[in-house]
């Protein structure tokens, strides 16, 4: 019996399946930037026949393959493990300031707790 990362998906649990294969993401970006195999190999140095594999579901990636693949496409490795698209960065209204005195030259402020 095959493990459960290399069993068939249901095909309404793409999700799922690219949670549990990281090689169906790597083929969602080969294919939305139009790269083949072969472009994916020669920047990350692997052979064609693993990414197939990989992306297929047939061979499971180690750390350091997803570490190169990460690094040949210029993505961010935890992209590997959804496919869900990044996040946009929030921006936060400024809503205080900070300032910042040099010890000793700003004024002395007593309290019951600390003088």
């Amino acid at each position: 019996m095959r493990p459960a990362s290399l069993r068939e998906s249901p095909a309404g649990d793409r999700q799922a399946f690219a949670e549990d294969n990281p090689g169906a993401v790597l083929r969602e970006i080969r294919r939305a930037n139009g790269w083949t195999l072969a472009d994916v190999s020669q920047r990350t140095g692997m052979p064609v026949s693993t990414l197939s594999k990989a992306e297929t579901g047939k061979m499971s990636l180690s750390y350091e393959k997803l570490l190169r693949i990460s690094r040949g496409l210029d993505i961010d490795i935890t992209r590997l493990f959804s496919t869900a698209a990044p996040a946009p960065v929030s921006r936060s209204a400024v809503t205080g300031r900070r300032s910042i005195t040099p010890a000793g030259e700003g004024p002395s402020i007593r309290t019951a707790t600390y003088n």
